[in-house]
């Protein structure tokens, strides 16, 4: 359960780390080897309206690798 509380910490750090004229862009965080055992959370942030409120589209993905699981 700690794994998921800290992955949950994610879309804050990208948010931060944003410009204030433009959030939009791919921000990624990788831990651990491309095989095998990793981590890697992406979030993609685009400009394209969601709703009349102002809210933007954004896509969260994860990959735990084969050998880590929930």
């Amino acid at each position: 359960m700690k794994k998921l509380q800290i992955l949950s910490i994610l879309p804050i750090l990208a948010l931060a780390s944003c410009s204030k004229d433009n959030y939009a862009g791919t921000y990624q965080f990788r831990l651990g080897k491309t095989d095998g055992s990793h981590l890697e959370m992406t979030a993609v942030l685009s400009n394209e309206k969601y709703d009349d409120n102002g809210m933007k589209k954004m896509t969260l993905s994860a990959d735990l690798g084969e050998e880590m699981s929930p």
